[in-house]
């Protein structure tokens, strides 16, 4: 059909939506807000007729890395194991 619509075997026809999930690199308050708000709105989409499936994939990460803090105390709980 495209490149998002797809019909199955027995005829049924599909949607494929695609969410980035929030990233932790420079991730503001707006910027998480925004993947809940878009998952919405692809649903207001549809009615009660509509089956809904989602798949999460999760993918390796690279190991945080806290930075030296300026203050010893604080310092000292981000390095904690």
């Amino acid at each position: 059909m495209d490149e998002h619509a797809f019909m199955t075997k027995a005829g049924a026809v599909g949607v494929a939506y695609r969410l980035e999930g929030a990233t932790t690199n420079a991730s503001t308050t707006a910027n998480a807000q925004r993947s809940p708000q878009r998952f919405e709105r692809a649903l207001r989409q549809l009615d009660e007729t509509f089956r809904v499936y989602q798949y999460v994939l999760k993918r390796d990460s690279i190991p945080f890395e806290a930075k030296q803090h300026a203050n010893p105390a604080v310092d000292r709980i981000l390095r904690r194991p």
